[in-house]
């Protein structure tokens, strides 16, 4: 199965009963989930490779192996370490639930599910992992600074005029910090899902080149991320000159002699 398109977070499923990802992909798929199926951990690691998901849905037992090792592998990479996962499994045992929720698992639910159920774990475990919390009345990153209330961006206190996709990518980005963001998740984000036009994620990149170009020198603080997406990196930030060095010099000596004794 090819996977459902759609303009919403990205879902991997690692399911190799067809029945149970075609439950998934109809449940997923209505609430504008994109979703990409995968029957074994070869053809998960290899999905993973051409994009980041933003949640993948994981059974246990694949014809090539437990979940649990791929669970293992996406926790030791840098890059997919805060990737969530919900283990779908028929592994019902209580020690099977700890032992995959120690291996790094966000969640663990057992089969036969209630697709209801399973939604809502998706919806709650990417409000804590997507969203932000409470918006802030200021943003800042070294010498930039956004108001969101205002929705006015300041670059050493001069004011950027940016269109309103590139603030809300602006926006988005500095509120997630340093973590990887899908272009399916940007394009959330930026031009939301109650849209009646479908548009393609490249918009995503070149609004990101549009604003990398007004923001300067601190457009390079915008990092891609290869076949995954883009992140802000406050170490990309330049660093400002350093203002010259001023010598020290020793108090002016007179050449006056002493006056005479008398």
């Amino acid at each position: 199965m090819a996977g459902v398109n759609a303009a919403g977070p990205y879902v991997l499923v690692v399911e190799d009963d067809e029945q149970v990802s075609s439950i998934l992909e109809q449940v997923l798929g209505d609430e504008k989930y994109r979703v990409e199926v995968r029957a074994s951990l070869f053809q998960a690691r290899g999905a993973v490779k051409k994009g980041l998901p933003d949640i993948v849905i994981l059974d246990r037992q694949l014809p090539d192996g437990d979940g649990i090792e791929f669970c293992k592998e996406l926790r030791c990479n840098a890059l997919t370490r805060n990737v969530p996962i919900l283990f779908l499994t028929a592994k019902k045992g209580t020690s099977e639930r700890i032992h995959g929720l120690e291996e790094g698992a966000d969640d663990y639910l057992t089969k036969p599910f209630s697709p209801e159920e399973l939604l809502l774990r998706v919806q709650a475990i990417l409000r804590r992992t997507m969203n932000v919390p409470e918006r802030p009345a200021v943003l800042e990153a070294g010498p930039l600074r956004i108001e969101p209330e205002a929705r006015r961006v300041f670059l050493f206190q001069s004011e950027l005029l940016l269109r309103p996709k590139e603030y809300n990518l602006l926006l988005t980005l500095l509120e997630c910090g340093d973590r990887v963001l899908s272009r399916p998740f940007l394009l959330q984000r930026a031009w939301g899902l109650d849209k009646d036009v479908e548009l393609s994620t490249n918009v995503v990149d070149v609004t990101i080149g549009s604003l990398r170009k007004k923001l300067g020198a601190y457009g390079r603080c915008i990092v891609s991320v290869h076949s995954y997406g883009f992140r802000f990196d406050l170490d990309q930030l330049p660093v400002p000159p350093a203002p010259p060095s001023r010598e020290i010099l020793p108090p002016p000596t007179t050449n006056r002699k002493p006056p005479r004794s008398r």
